[in-house]
C-alpha cells in the first residue's frame, strides 16, 4: 500500500516491496489536496518510474476517494455502496488523459474489485472525447485512442463476476480479466466457490481456454508467476477445470443467485 503525500517514501516502499517478493502495489485514486492524479506533469512521475523499474503493476481498488458519507445514518451504507466504485473509476481517465500510459508504455495498471462492466462504455466515450475536434483542440497527450492503451497496459481484477459480466467478457477482454473470490470477506465466495464457478462459467458455456485465462493464467502472466508450480498446487486443492465447467442447471443457493444477478454498475 503506497500513499501519495510523500513520493520519496512511496518510491522507497515500492523498491522494498519488490525486494521482499511482492508483485504489485496499491495506490489511491484522485485525492483532494494533492496535485491532480496523472495530470500533474511531475509530482507522481517518481512513483510510475519506480513501478516500471521494479516491474510492479499498479492497482486501484474499491472505496478509493473521499469518504464523506456518514454510514451511521439510515441510508448511508446504501449511498456508500453506490459510490464506492465511482471514485476509483475516475482514475482511469485521469491517468489516461494525463498521458501516463503514453510516457510509461511498460507500466501495467489494474482496476480490481471495481466491477467488470463499466470499462467498455467508459472507453467508448473516452475514444470519442479523444477524437472530438472541439475537445481535442485543447491538445492531447495521447498519440493513440484510449482503447489501444487499455489493450496494451490495463487489467481487471474481476471479483465474483455476475452473469452480465461473464457475458461481457469479450468486450472487457478475456485476456484481461482475473477472477477473485474476495476471501476472507463475508461477501466473498469462500465455501461456495466451486458451485459459484459452475453457475457462472459452466452454466454460461465458457470455453476451457477462456476459463483458464480468467481463473489463473492471466494473473500468472501479469505477475510473472510460475505456472508449473501453481499447477502442482491447483491439482491438489482444486477446483479442477472439469469441476468448474459443469452446468449445474437451476441454481438454488441464494448467495450464488445474488452474485449472478447483480446488475451492471451505475457509474
Amino acid at each position: 500500500l503506497v500513499s501519495y503525500p510523500d513520493t520519496d517514501a512511496a518510491v522507497d516502499e515500492i523498491r522494498w516491496a519488490r525486494s521482499a517478493g511482492l508483485r504489485g502495489i496499491l495506490v489511491g485514486s484522485v485525492e483532494a489536496g494533492l496535485p491532480s492524479l496523472g495530470l500533474d506533469p511531475t509530482y507522481y512521475e517518481p512513483i510510475w518510474r519506480a513501478c516500471v523499474d521494479e516491474g510492479m503493476p499498479v492497482h486501484l481498488h474499491g472505496s478509493a476517494g473521499p469518504q464523506d458519507v456518514d454510514m451511521t445514518l439510515p441510508g448511508g451504507i446504501q449511498v456508500w455502496a453506490c459510490e464506492a466504485i465511482f471514485y476509483a473509476h475516475r482514475a482511469l481517465w485521469f491517468l489516461m488523459f494525463g498521458g501516463v500510459p503514453e510516457r510509461y508504455p511498460e507500466l501495467q495498471i489494474v482496476f480490481t474489485e471495481l466491477m467488470s462492466d463499466w470499462q467498455p462504455r467508459a472507453l467508448r466515450f473516452m475514444d470519442y472525447v479523444w477524437k472530438d475536434s472541439f475537445v481535442s483542440a485543447a491538445g492531447s497527450l495521447l498519440t493513440k485512442p484510449p482503447s489501444e492503451y487499455w489493450e496494451r497496459q490495463f487489467w481487471v481484477g474481476s471479483s465474483i463476476l455476475s452473469s452480465a459480466e461473464v457475458a461481457m467478457r469479450h468486450e472487457v477482454g478475456v485476456d484481461k480479466m482475473m477472477f477473485g473470490s474476495d476471501f476472507p470477506h463475508p461477501e466473498g465466495t469462500w465455501g461456495k466457490t466451486t458451485p459459484y464457478l459452475q453457475a457462472a462459467f459452466g452454466g454460461a458455456g465458457v470455453p476451457e481456454d477462456e476459463a483458464r485465462n480468467m481463473l489463473g493464467h492471466n494473473a500468472a502472466r501479469l505477475y510473472g508467476l510460475d505456472l508449473e508450480k501453481l499447477h502442482a498446487v491447483g491439482s491438489r486443492v482444486g477446483p479442477l477445470v472439469s469441476d468448474v465447467l459443469q452446468d449445474p442447471g437451476k441454481v438454488s443457493d441464494p448467495h450464488v443467485q445474488s452474485w449472478l444477478a447483480r446488475p451492471i454498475s451505475p457509474v
